[in-house]
């Protein structure tokens, strides 16, 4: 409506010019312009039209802020991720964005982790908030590994919380919240056949609803990686995800690119820097390449795990139990761990 308003403003003016030039009136300057008023009526129509057309292709000077967590390009090592408020004295891990990348999700532990609760910071004001526990993953059970889906509607995380009302806390199995616009709703379990008798944690799901988890369903102590094909709005039995690995060899903490060609994961079972590292293996013809240490400076001599990507896909996520917000040797007993964040780097 502006511009619309805007051309009926300038024709009023224009009538204003044309009756000052001519000498003549407004209501009748059509029966009574001489070839000299129509020259000038042609000039100043022409002028008011150069304008109009001027305005209306001018470029776009609003700029496409980056978003809340970008780093400067000179920056090509980990970074603490909001140090002092996300990233404190306690331990997290665990963490996922909104699409919009203006709130993010993490694992809140207490000191002794025996407390685990998910927690969210919205970015206002030009800083990321004091983190807010979520209602429903409060501490009661043990809520871990959130998940937000691409589309931003659904929040998946693992829990031993009941499989029923009465029940008794139980293994760890996948359940997610649904979004509106009174916020997140009431846990649902992700029932068969996603979970199982075994323990499942730590989904990821890719663009088309394809579903990734580590589990214990092979028994014996080991876990695995498993893919649910999401078909017809149904999810299929879970299926191993054959990484070319041994089967002694435990992997977990799948993070599933969104276009689905490519996997990050941890385990301590194969060579790496200390710890449980990060490592990568891309998807080429339906097959995944033999895994590869994502290396120094992402892994270290300390324990890294629960990777995460951010939602434009530029950053990994991930924690990192390396000194910190608390410095070397200043707590005894397990390190408390930070976020971290880096570029995601290139493949070779």
């Amino acid at each position: 409506m502006e511009p619309q308003n805007g051309a009926i403003q300038g024709q009023s003016r224009g009538t204003g010019l044309f009756r000052n030039l001519s000498g003549k009136s407004a209501i009748n300057w059509k029966t009574t312009l001489n070839a000299e008023d129509g020259i000038v009526m042609n000039y100043y129509f022409g002028v008011v039209l150069c304008v109009f057309l001027l305005a209306g292709c001018q470029p776009e000077t609003t700029e496409k802020q980056p978003p809340p967590y970008a780093l400067p390009d000179t920056v090509s090592t980990p970074q603490i991720f909001a140090a002092g408020i996300v990233s404190s004295e306690l331990p997290e891990f665990a963490t996922t964005f909104s699409p919009d990348g203006q709130t993010v999700y993490f694992n809140l532990a207490s000191a002794d982790r025996g407390i685990l609760k998910i927690a969210m910071s919205a970015y206002k004001a030009g800083k990321w908030q004091a983190p807010v526990v979520l209602p429903f993953a409060d501490g009661t059970y043990r809520d871990i590994d959130p998940f937000v889906t691409a589309d931003g509607k659904r929040l998946y995380f693992s829990s031993n919380r009941p499989l029923s009302p009465d029940g008794q806390p139980a293994d760890f199995n996948t359940w997610f919240v649904e979004r509106s616009e009174d916020g997140w709703g009431n846990p649902q379990s992700a029932g068969e056949p996603v979970n199982s008798s075994a323990t499942e944690i730590f989904v990821s799901l890719a663009k088309n609803g394809n579903l990734y988890l580590s589990g214990d369903l092979l028994g014996e102590n080991t876990w695995t990686i498993f893919r649910s094909q999401y078909q017809a709005g149904k999810y299929a039995t879970p299926t191993r995800v054959d990484l070319g690995l041994p089967d002694t060899v435990s992997v977990g903490n799948p993070l599933i690119s969104p276009e689905e060609d490519f996997l990050i994961f941890a385990t301590r079972s194969l060579p790496g820097l200390g710890g449980s590292d990060l490592f990568i293996s891309y998807r080429e013809n339906g097959k995944w390449t033999a895994a590869k240490n994502l290396g120094a400076p992402i892994n270290s001599p300390y324990a890294e795990f629960a990777p995460c990507l951010s939602p434009d896909g530029e950053y990994l996520f991930f924690t990192s139990e390396r000194p910190g917000v608390v410095g070397k040797d200043e707590l005894p007993g397990r390190p408390p761990g930070d976020i971290y964040q880096v570029r995601l780097p290139a493949r070779d």
